[in-house]
């Protein structure tokens, strides 16, 4: 699925896969990267067709991927136990055997040398080398974690099982809990800034903190689903998609001006154009200073 009005409208992609594809992430208003089931990676650079990457490399769930935004032809794949990385577009990926081993759920990139991921029983593993070698970090934890978001290579957040928030400022040497006053499983964070981070996950989970994670606000709104990848684009923009192709958005902060916490949402590479994973689409407009969830039926091509 793809937009290039900020969500109003959506059209169908066929990326000719019937693989389940678990994470997207556009690069530009025309390139995008998804990941999924047995495998499969799949790629656009042209905006129309979607193309085959690393054919056999891997059977196992890829749950995640991630860029080095600076040189997007870089990027790593948490791959079930292992990582994928590729340093030419996806032209060719190259498995990483992180030690130990373990399953991987989120990924996260600051450049082409520092990349975070996160996995079961509380496992967190970093690599300042690009994924030559990987460094096992004390997270303090043994619920699994979901999802990982880094504003650079000191400052990171984990999330997980029972509304678990961690925070790191020192590269990872030592990762500290947060009080989320949430413990719904969080899947999937995002940073905008060092103040301004969302959180989002089991039964329209959506946390906000915009003081670093000192406090933590919940921002659940009328949906219920549970929300599987969260992405902001600025303090006052983001979007979340979950389960039952639920797509929520806020353009306030997730906040209504004024007064009370609210949202809806979806995934995206721009402000205005991005990309969704799902078969089953309903689409957030704004309504006055509300947002309603619009049932829609999606053109494909």
């Amino acid at each position: 699925m793809k937009t290039t009005d900020g969500g109003i409208t959506w059209s169908g992609e066929n990326s000719y896969k019937s693989n389940s594809l678990s994470s997207v992430i556009g690069i530009d208003a025309r390139t995008a990267w998804a990941v999924g089931d047995s495998g499969a990676i799949i790629k656009i650079t042209n905006g129309n067709s979607w193309t085959t990457q690393g054919e056999g490399i891997s059977n196992a769930f890829l749950t995640s991927i991630a860029i080095d935004k600076a040189h997007p032809d870089t990027a790593w794949v948490a791959a079930g136990n292992v990582i994928l990385k590729t340093t030419n577009a996806g032209n060719n990926w190259v498995i990483q055997n992180p030690n130990p081993p373990a399953i991987f759920h989120a990924i996260a990139a600051t450049d082409a040398n520092t990349v975070w991921v996160v996995g079961e029983t509380g496992l967190i593993l970093k690599t300042t080398d690009g994924g030559s070698t990987w460094v096992t970090q004390n997270s303090g934890v043994s619920s699994a974690l979901f999802g990982v978001a880094a504003l650079n290579t000191n400052v990171a957040w984990a999330v997980g099982e029972g509304g678990i928030v961690l925070k790191t400022t020192n590269g990872g040497a030592t990762w500290s809990p947060q009080i989320s006053t949430t413990s719904s499983v969080l899947f999937s964070a995002t940073v905008v800034d060092a103040n301004t981070v969302w959180a989002a996950g089991e039964s329209g989970a959506i946390i906000k903190t915009v003081d670093g994670g000192a406090t933590w606000r919940s921002q659940r709104g009328a949906a219920s689903q549970t929300m599987r990848s969260i992405v902001a684009v600025d303090a006052d923009t983001a979007w979340a998609v979950g389960e039952g192709g639920i797509i929520v958005k806020t353009v306030t902060g997730g906040v209504i001006r004024g007064g009370t916490d609210l949202n809806r949402v979806s995934r995206r590479c721009g402000a205005s154009t991005g990309w969704l994973l799902s078969r089953r689409w309903r689409v957030a407009i704004p309504l006055s200073r509300r947002w309603r969830i619009l049932h829609k039926r999606i053109c494909y091509r």
